[in-house]
């Protein structure tokens, strides 16, 4: 009986696996079929990037349809775009990905993905109470995570500020954060994310004084197979932000999350 346990769970493992494999594939046979790919996060963000580009793809009257990709891990998505198994992807624009990829150059969030916040342990927002300068923030010590291969590794770099990196999966991060011994003090969350995380996670708290900036902004990178609809996304997206589009859906998805933050009365950091 043992026997036939273990062979029934192969079986299901393999097929698991291939039923996976037949739905990348099939994402990569979608660019044929009008059909754009998007992988939907477990968390619920790619809701307003979802919803912008839905209605970039209707002004400009492309002829497409979004399905959404679940269950794909974070770290393949880049390899997926590169190789035509994913139509698009949102990611902080980079010289080192507009090489890779092809980049809709219209900025996505105003500026708020690089509008950092500090999600630190729950009591500990006192450690931050005198920082009002970068360099005061330097001196109190402390050590911000990241994900390997975050644009924001580059930048707390290039501003000394102290930080490690975590490779593979990030949402590890969290957790490590919260259980304050793993020599982690704070992990740094766009203005658009922290709300959402500081409910997932209560043993941690929003730090509630600074925002770090940073110039630099979420933008559509396209695979190979949909790169030829660039320019009619560019033209879609710059229409929108002249028509208070961008404002209305950031209303819509984040507006309240954003009340929470009060960014305008926030000691404001500038990163280089």
């Amino acid at each position: 009986m043992w026997n036939n346990f273990i062979s029934l769970a192969l079986i299901l493992l393999l097929t698991a696996t291939s039923l996976r494999a037949e739905s990348i594939e099939d994402a990569g046979a979608n660019f044929d079929r009008g059909v754009l790919t998007y992988v939907a996060e477990r968390d619920g963000p790619h809701r307003y990037y979802v919803d912008v580009l839905q209605h970039a793809v209707d002004r400009a009257n492309l002829n497409l349809r979004i399905e959404l990709l679940h269950d794909i891990p974070r770290k393949r998505t880049q390899t997926m775009l590169a190789n035509n198994q994913l139509s698009v992807k949102v990611l902080v624009r980079s010289q080192e990905r507009d090489a890779m990829f092809t980049p809709v150059r219209i900025g996505l969030t105003n500026g708020l993905i690089g509008t950092r916040i500090l999600l630190v342990p729950r009591g500990e927002s006192y450690r931050y109470a005198n920082v009002n300068s970068l360099q005061d923030l330097r001196e109190i010590d402390v050590v911000g995570a990241f994900g390997t291969g975050w644009y924001d590794v580059k930048v707390w770099t290039r501003n000394e500020l102290k930080h490690v990196t975590v490779d593979g999966d990030w949402e590890p991060i969290f957790n490590m954060l919260a259980s304050r011994q793993r020599g982690i003090d704070y992990f740094s969350r766009g203005a658009t994310e922290i709300v959402a995380n500081a409910r997932d996670y209560p043993e941690l708290e929003i730090e509630p004084r600074l925002a770090l900036v940073y110039d630099r902004d979420f933008i559509f990178y396209l695979s190979p197979a949909t790169a030829r609809y660039r320019d009619a996304l560019e033209q879609a997206l710059k229409d929108m932000q002249l028509e208070g589009d961008f404002e209305r859906l950031q209303q819509k998805h984040w507006g309240e999350n954003l009340g929470v933050l009060a960014l305008d009365r926030r000691i404001r950091l500038n990163l280089e």
